[in-house]
């Protein structure tokens, strides 16, 4: 029409069509809208899927195009692509945002940290142009993709194939968010190099490595390791719990058991409560992220994932999910994500038939209701869900960090009498000294005399005089207190 000069289409721009011209689908031909009224609506596309998305961009701003040519034509310049077309017009923004942080980050950070990062740009910051971006910080992301390739076993791999690891991991990584290589127009690798044969490969060391950290697994340690992997391996389906105060070993156990379940080609599914918490898993997730439970949540909560996305594919190809710090949520997540697996894959029984490990201290915070009273707090608890009745406990009490520390045999004697008396507190021990619903201190764990002063110089006795030992004497000592104007005012005494 815009060739043809029909009606004013050369100074319509693409929406505005229908509004003066109606399509006559016998004679397929648009033709001058002779009565009636009509307003455009063009399909959504989202940053993510590409040229369709600058596509519809240019659409919407370029008045009477004759043909795509016509579209990337900007004062006699043709531009190779529609997204070029799109940043020559000022259309979108630039990534020089984008290309410092990298930049800066190539000199601080490792190959792992970089992709995290990559990850966070791409899914959440959507760059006009992410091939731009790949092309000149891939040496960068993949630095420590020799090496692993090395651990699996591949010797003297080259800088390409250091390259194509690279990105079999990226593309690990984006299918847990719904995305591939593709949608960001990033090369696929030229080879499949995503060998996931090595046990240790997710927590940093070999098979020999691996092998010797579980024989030095203590035999509270080894029994839940066995209990989880026995249950994945001959997919019976059970359902656990792994009691554990702090300081005895949890975390090791449950990275030896996702590094073991991976390595047999199961796919392991770690999620935490908290973001932090999450962090010290490999490829930990929030669950609220890995699950899609809204927020709020209520009792009858629904998922936002649905069939047919790369979420469903990678919860029905679940062998098992571990979930870190399960007391801090809500039953209702539980049960949200229960519903869910049930749904995806189209079982009754409890989580779609996966095996799961929940981990975590009912001694520390149970789930946060504003208002609630105690009894409200416990009602929400995992232990009030239907499914709790078939949980196997699996319980660490051996506190291994006091024992692995570097203290003087009198200190370490002090250090265990300290963590056992927490423990009490915890527990509700009848033998605590109560005196009006308060627990008594023993005098012997107070800091005496009873003053800012006195306590500012227990825990910072010795400062160093040299300034690089300064680091890891302020990293081995912190203060904590509940409130921030009290961590305001120890700060300002302490400066």
């Amino acid at each position: 029409m815009c060739v043809n000069g029909i009606g004013n289409a050369q100074n319509l721009l693409y929406i505005d069509m229908p509004t003066y011209f109606t399509w006559d689908a016998s004679a397929k031909e648009w033709k001058v809208r002779r009565r009636g009224y009509a307003i455009g609506r063009m399909p959504i596309a989202s940053p993510q899927s590409g040229e369709r998305f600058f596509l519809r961009i240019l659409l919407c701003h370029v008045h009477g195009p004759t043909c795509f040519t016509d579209l990337c034509t900007i004062d006699g310049n043709v531009y190779s692509t529609i997204r070029a077309a799109c940043q020559a017009r000022g259309l979108i923004n630039d990534d020089q945002e984008y290309d410092d942080c990298l930049r800066e980050a190539t000199g601080i950070q490792t190959g792992l940290q970089l992709r995290a990062l990559f990850l966070l740009i791409l899914c959440d910051c959507t760059p006009s142009d992410p091939r731009d971006l790949w092309d000149k910080y891939a040496e960068h992301l993949a630095d420590d993709c020799q090496t692993r390739l090395q651990r699996l076993g591949l010797h003297n791999p080259t800088e390409s194939q250091a390259i194509d690891h690279c990105l079999c991991l990226l593309h690990q990584l984006l299918r847990l968010h719904d995305h591939t290589l593709p949608v960001f127009s990033l090369p696929n690798p030229h080879q499949n190099l995503d060998l996931n044969t090595d046990p240790g490969q997710e927590i940093g060391f070999s098979e020999q490595e691996f092998e010797a950290r579980v024989s030095q697994l203590s035999p509270l340690q080894l029994n839940a390791y066995s209990a989880v992997t026995a249950s994945v391996t001959s997919d019976s389906a059970s359902l656990f719990f792994l009691d554990r105060p702090s300081g005895t070993g949890k975390t090791t156990v449950i990275r030896l058991i996702l590094a073991y379940i991976r390595s047999q080609g199961y796919t392991a599914i770690a999620v935490a409560s908290t973001g932090i918490a999450a962090q010290l898993l490999p490829y930990g997730r929030t669950a609220h992220f890995q699950f899609g439970i809204p927020v709020p949540i209520t009792a009858d909560g629904i998922s936002f994932l649905r069939k047919g996305t790369q979420a469903e594919n990678l919860l029905n190809s679940a062998k098992l999910i571990v979930g870190d710090e399960s007391p801090c949520q809500h039953r209702y997540c539980f049960q949200c994500v229960d519903r869910l697996l049930q749904d995806f894959r189209s079982s009754n029984k409890f989580f779609g038939g996966i095996t799961i490990l929940f981990a975590g201290d009912f001694r520390q915070t149970l789930p946060v209701i504003p208002r609630a009273s105690m009894a409200q707090s416990a009602a929400a608890s995992i232990q009030h869900t239907s499914f709790w009745e078939g949980v196997n406990h699996l319980h660490l009490t051996e506190n291994l960090r006091i024992q692995t520390s570097n203290l003087v045999p009198t200190a370490i004697e002090k250090a265990r009498n300290f963590a056992s008396w927490i423990l009490q507190v915890g527990d509700g021990d009848p033998r605590l000294a109560v005196v009006d619903t308060f627990i008594s201190i023993p005098t012997k764990y107070l800091v005496q005399p009873q003053t800012l002063t006195a306590l500012l110089l227990h825990v910072y006795d010795h400062l160093p005089g040299i300034a690089e030992n300064r680091a890891q004497f302020f990293a081995a000592r912190a203060i904590l207190a509940p409130h921030n104007d009290t961590v305001d005012m120890v700060n300002s005494h302490m400066l």
